[in-house]
């Protein structure tokens, strides 16, 4: 093969390479958006696991909250309306936690629901099933 013709199919090749990679690489960008979207907020709180284990151990006979009708998904920054019934986390918690003193809580679905004093919701710990 002649030096011209080598680099005219060497480009040629490179180019082909580039087509076909192209649409490969669409499915990977729409997957890190996706998987961004999937994980959601971040909590509000900054909760070691231990803290959560103390959370639970502390919470763990609160009486669950019923769902009201037509109640959405509760997630971590949904405001809560005012006459969402709170309760404030024992005394023995907050000393352990002190992250949580201004927070209060209620449990709903086996999840207790973190909520900071803007009655936001800060975390949701799962809660052991009874």
């Amino acid at each position: 093969m002649r030096p011209g013709r080598r680099s005219i199919v060497t480009g040629m090749a490179c180019i082909l390479v580039c087509m076909t990679a192209a649409p490969l690489a669409t499915p990977i960008a729409q997957a890190e958006v996706s998987l961004a979207q999937i994980t959601g907020p971040k909590p509000t709180v900054d909760l070691t696991m231990d803290d959560k284990h103390v959370i639970k151990e502390f919470t763990q006979d609160a009486p669950d909250v019923p769902k009201k009708p037509g109640q959405a998904e509760l997630t971590i920054g949904a405001k809560l309306p005012a006459d969402f019934p709170l309760q404030p986390f024992p005394d023995e918690a907050a000393k352990k936690v002190p992250e949580i003193k201004a927070h209060q809580f209620f449990a709903q679905d086996d999840k207790i629901f973190v909520v900071d004093p803007t009655r936001t919701i800060a975390e949701i710990i799962p809660r052991d099933k009874r």
